[in-house]
Parts: structure tokens; sequence; C-alpha cells
């Protein structure tokens, strides 16, 4: 997940070198330690799609070609670049207190910025009358509330914002929470939309799911289930539910970005239902070791909670797919049972862009 930074060009040649030089200074005076990537291979090139060298190409989208901008200019080139963000949805519930601080302490680990985001029903706007704005009062509360909810000012807060420099900023809409969290994926900046997962266990969750995992199945981009007081420590041990090896190129690079910081293990596992007969492969660090993974389970979101248990992992990822609304209604999703029970957070993936083929363990 960190930002991919690419320079692609012909090794030696001084315009190539003089663009990897200012790109290199630039993340130097952002304080942003991640590696730049020189791509001197023909086919890389014309995957890119570039037309000129040298290039620089941030999470696939080409920056520059064919020049090397000024110092300044390369500079702001990369601080827009590098302006991805997570969305953390709340409703001033203690879960999604949680969930927030999760979220601000991954930012701080994979350079993005935190947009705190509470959407409210046009309903709920009390009307105004002549002898008072109520309307304005109401969202003025509501203002002043959002402000207290990211920022308690308490000593226990100060103490923890002390350590962190990540930026948060927040934003109070109308409408529904659903599509107003579809329509947040689809921004080209939104990296991770991360949730807080109360895992309930009523009737009504577990016949239509809870809003958390009805957005992370729909998201264009992937959603992040966090169970209350988790807090966010890296990803060391990753279990990743496929259809044997059936994860794209796109998938796997995107996952291997998550161990980045802390160097993890992924361990992609295919799990069957009462003949539980799985292939299990540990990457790390470009090496993959193939390993078996046999244990009886009645249902695959138990072999899941079993096998991540086993290997002490810190989280679940599901690779997505988008159902209709019968679908949705009838099929028993091991997303949502899974989130019902699971003590560790669940990330949920969509479809790489290139593909309508995902697993089948979601």
């Amino acid at each position: 997940m960190l930002p991919s930074i690419q320079v692609l060009g012909v090794r030696a040649f001084h315009k190539t070198e003089s663009l990897k030089h200012a790109v290199e200074e630039a993340l130097l005076s952002l304080g942003v330690k991640l590696d730049l990537e020189l791509i001197t291979g023909l086919e890389a090139m014309v995957d890119a799609k570039i037309t000129a060298i040298p290039a620089l190409v941030i999470d696939g989208h080409v920056l520059v070609q064919g020049e090397v901008p000024s110092k300044p200019e390369i500079l702001e080139i990369v601080r827009g670049a590098l302006k991805s963000k997570v969305v953390v949805p709340i409703d001033f519930s203690e879960s999604s207190r949680y969930a927030l601080q999760y979220a601000e302490d991954l930012a701080e680990a994979f350079f993005l910025r935190v947009k705190v985001l509470h959407v409210y029903p046009q309903s709920a706007i009390p009307p105004d009358s002549l002898l008072n704005n109520s309307a304005l009062d109401w969202l003025d509360e509501l203002h002043e509330g959002m402000r207290s909810f990211i920022k308690p000012q308490t000593p226990r807060f100060n103490a923890r914002m002390e350590k962190l420099s990540v930026s948060t900023a927040y934003e109070i809409r109308p409408g529904k929470v659903e599509p107003e969290l579809r329509r947040e994926s689809r921004s080209p900046e939104t990296r991770l939309i991360v949730m807080a997962n109360s895992g309930d266990h009523d009737i009504g969750n577990r016949w239509f799911g809870s809003t958390a995992v009805k957005v992370a199945r729909q998201a264009d981009c992937p959603v992040l289930l966090v169970p209350p007081e988790f807090r966010f420590k890296g990803f060391r041990r990753i279990t990743v539910a496929t259809d044997k090896d059936n994860v794209s190129d796109f998938h796997r690079k995107w996952l291997a970005g998550l161990c980045q910081p802390d160097k993890g293990i992924i361990h992609y596992v295919h799990i069957r239902p009462l003949k539980i007969t799985g292939v299990s492969m540990l990457e790390t660090e470009g090496e993959i070791v193939n390993g078996i993974f046999k244990e009886p389970a009645e249902s695959v979101e138990e072999g899941l909670l079993h096998f991540s248990k086993k290997m002490d992992s810190d989280l679940i990822v599901l690779i997505s797919r988008h159902r209709n609304a019968w679908q949705e209604l009838f099929h028993k999703s091991c997303t949502q049972n899974l989130a019902q029970k699971c003590p560790i957070p669940i990330l949920v993936v969509p479809p790489s862009p290139d593909s309508e083929s995902t697993t089948d363990q979601d």
C-alpha cells in the first residue's frame, strides 16, 4: 500500500540520472522514506504507456516524460502525487473512535492523509422558524462535535498526537452512508476506507449485513474493518483467502506493499469446508515457500479464523465480488459471517481493474 515511485529511462543517461536525483531530493525534503525504483526494461516502459524518456511514474500514473522539470517543479509534482488519503466514516460511537485512532496510526506508517467523514440524513436537519435559525444552529453544533471528536483535547490524546505527524481533516455532508462512501471510494486520492466493525450478532445484521460489510462489498477501493479497541501495530503476518493461486499480479503487488514497512509475511490459503485441503504460500521479500494446510472445519470462515489464529495473523484479506441485490440477500457471504466473529481486522479488496474473476472465498 506504500506509494510506488518509479523513474523510467536508460541507466547512466544524464537526463535519467538528473530526474532520479531530483525525485530523491524531493522525497528527502518532504521527509518521506520511500524506495525509488529505476526501470530500464523496454517491456516495462511499454506497459507504462510512456512515449518518451526519462519518465516519472507514481502509483501507475505518468507524471513526467521526455523532460527534467526544475527541482521546485519536481517537489510540487511529488508532493501532489503523495496526497493519497484514508477515509474514516464515523457515527460518534466509541467503535468509530477506535477506528479513527487505528487509521491515524496506519496513515503515519504509509505516508497517507486522514479524512474523517460524517454523513447525516437530510431529515435530521430541524426546520427553521421565524424565531430562530434551527438548521444553522444544528449544523454549528455538529461541526463542533466533529472537531471535539477528532481532537478531544485530553492529556492522553495530546500525548499521542505528539508522536504523530499525520494530517487529519474532516467533512460533514448530507446523504445516505452507503452511496456516499461508494462515491468516496471512486476518488483517485482514496487509497483505503477504514470502518469500525462492531461484530453485531442481531437478526437484522445476520440477514442483511451491517453497513460496514455492505460498504466493503460494494466499494471500489479496499475497505478495512477494524474490531473495537484494536490497535494498529503494522502488518507482520497476513492471511489471504484465495482459490489456490487465483490471485492476480495486481493483488500480489498491492498486498506486498502492506508488508513493506515491517517486511511481513503473507499467507495465501485456500480453504474448503468439511474436507479442508489447502495450499498456503508464505511470501516474504520476494521468496515463496510452498506449504500444506489441512484442518477440518465446518465453514470457510471457521477455517480462516483457525488458520489466522494458528499463524498469529494480524490481518485477514478477502478478495471481494460485487453482487447484485438478489445475490446479496440470499448468498451466504463469508465476509458477513467472518465480520461477526473475527477478533482481528479484515481487509476487503475489490477485484483487480483488469479482471472480473475473483476468489470464491468472499
